[in-house]
Parts: C-alpha cells; structure tokens; sequence
C-alpha cells in the first residue's frame, strides 16, 4: 500500500510466541519498518514510518488495513500508539517515502468497532508521543500539547513551554510529559499544564509509571524518578549513556540504551549495570509477565537484536536476520 519508487527499506515483523525464546518472520512488505505497536481487545496492530498499517488476530498472520496511502496522510509515519478502551489510536506524521503529499503537519489515524481507519492529518505538527487517560487523550510534540475527548478532534492547550516534548505517560491520575535540556510539565486533565523541574538539563527521551512512581530516562545516562509526578529526585547511577526507554515488571524497573547498555533497579532509585555482552543499541524493553525482553538494533552488523531474560539479570542473545528492531510490546497472547 505504499507508493512506488519507495526509497524506505523492506518492512518486517517479527513475533514470539514463548517468551521471547524463538522468533518467527510473520509480515513482510514494502517501505517502512514498525516503530509502534499496540493490542486491543481481538486485535494486535503494527505502525509504520511510511504510513503502514498492518492487522492481525493472532500475531501471526497479518495483513493490510487500508489506512496509510489510501488517505491524504499517504506515506507519514507513525511514532506512537495506544489502546483507547476498544479503539486504536495511531499519531505520528509525514513520513519518508518519495513523493511526500505534505511538507510538515501531525497525523491521526483512529480504529473503532464501527469504524475500520479513519486517517486525518492535522497542521498542528509531528506527533512523538501519545497517551490516553481516564477520558482524555494527549498528544506531544514540537513546543506543543494536544488533548481530545474521543481521537477525532483535536485542540492545542496552552503551555509554558516552546521546548520539544518526546513522551507523555499516565498515571496516579496525572500526565507527565518530558522532552529535550530535561523539559518537563504536568497535567490532571490533559487541558491546564504546569512546568516541573525535572533536577536535569539533559534531552529525556522516554517516561513511564510503574505503579507507585514514575521513571524518565534520557541522554548521560539520566534517570529521574517521583512518586507524585510534583518532586522529582535524580537516580544513583554510574553508567553515562544515553538511554531510550524505560519499563516496569515484577518488582524490578529496567531501563535501556546505546552501547548494549541495560540498567536494573528495584526500587527506582538506585540503577546497576548489568552484563548483555552485547553493544547494539538498545532501544525497547517489556515484561510479558515471564521474562522480560528487549530490543535494538547492531548498526554495524545491519540486523536486530534480541535479548530475553526471566530475572532481568542474565541474558541470552536471540539474533535476527532482520532490520534493526524498535520497540516490543507485551500482549495476552505473546510478544510482538
């Protein structure tokens, strides 16, 4: 469903069935690559750089929606996805493939139980991050915050900010978003946003709640973390790279980055290195309930990486013949 003439790479989705243990190819197509992932009730669905959008039952068989080029949206990538109740809600922007129908604006795309796709591009810019919250969704970018009451229409909030925000996150009845030189606000609603300090000057790429606390991790080797989303305390750590994303399972936070670099910590605070023997990029982490598994990308050997673990201490390399991997998300019926 992508244009011809496409300079993108091949596409490929791989899933697992068993805990990150073996892995299988079980979409491949044309221009893209899948940067967002989520499931929702009978449903998994893939997002790609090149407006693709794949569907699937089972994880395993997949096929095309009819969203991406079928739209004005044609070819905008898409950075981020969540379930909305039983809805699907797809943000990003224009994307890379050759010839672009626009040259800068956001993109929406919405599934409902009524509704397969319905793909809008807005002028209000590229999308990085979205969430949703009990009522409202939220939406991040380039010195700008959006909130919506159903994903169809979107209004631009007011905020003490122009500093780009990367991520948004939602939890303890609060959102909290981060972004670059340590840019951090708050919100209960998703309307009226207060300014934080984050007790940082460094770019913070992503942020997560883990049940009791938030986590937000970024360049240097950054983590920050607070209990209320209000007071935020710099974590204890030696490791100095950059990190790219942070998530929380059975009883142990684990953060990710360059350099084959995972950090663990039990309570959030305090971070220790832990050995991959590895020195991709690492750039996604989740917990299926079993094992914890995280993805990246060997720039130098062209392919993805896959490491898994029970304890989120010892690690065993699954390699892939397969582009660079982005993100991995844990669903009822395996990793995807």
């Amino acid at each position: 469903t992508c244009p011809s003439g496409s300079t993108m790479p091949v596409a490929q989705l791989y899933t697992s069935m068993d805990g990150g243990l073996t892995w299988a190819e079980t979409y491949q197509g044309l221009c893209g690559g899948f940067p967002a992932l989520v499931h929702s009730p009978g449903k998994y669905v893939a997002l790609g750089d090149a407006g693709d959008v794949v569907t699937s039952s089972d994880a395993q068989t997949w096929q095309c929606a009819g969203a991406g080029c079928t739209s004005d949206a044609c070819a905008d990538g898409f950075r981020s996805v969540v379930a909305w109740g039983d809805d699907v809600l797809a943000a990003g922007g224009v994307g890379f493939c050759e010839p672009v129908k626009r040259l800068d604006g956001g993109t929406f795309a919405l599934r409902t139980a009524t509704e397969d796709w319905r793909v809008v591009p807005v002028d209000i810019g590229v999308v990085h991050g979205v969430s949703v919250g009990v009522s409202t969704g939220v939406a991040v970018g380039d010195g700008w915050v959006g909130s919506s009451p159903d994903g169809h229409d979107w209004q631009l909030q007011e905020i003490p900010t122009t500093g780009t925000l990367e991520s948004v996150t939602w939890g303890a009845g609060t959102f909290v978003a981060v972004g670059v030189e340590g840019e951090m606000l708050s919100s209960p609603d998703g309307v009226a946003w207060n300014p934080l300090w984050s007790r940082t000057d460094e770019d913070l790429d992503d942020v997560a709640w883990g049940g009791d606390r938030f986590v937000a991790v970024g360049n240097a080797g950054t983590i920050v973390w607070s209990h209320d989303a209000l007071n935020w305390e710099i974590g204890v750590t030696s490791s100095a790279v950059d990190l790219h994303g942070v998530a929380q399972g059975d009883d142990l936070w684990l953060a990710v980055g360059d350099e084959g670099t995972i950090l663990e910590s039990t309570d959030g605070i305090h971070w220790y290195a832990v050995t991959t023997g590895v020195g991709a990029r690492l750039s996604g982490v989740a917990w299926d309930g079993e094992s914890f598994v995280v993805v990246g990308s060997d720039v130098e050997e062209g392919r993805g990486v896959v490491l898994a673990s029970p304890d989120g201490r010892h690690w065993t390399e699954f390699p892939l013949e397969a582009p660079g991997l982005r993100d991995v998300i844990a669903t009822g019926q395996g990793l995807v």
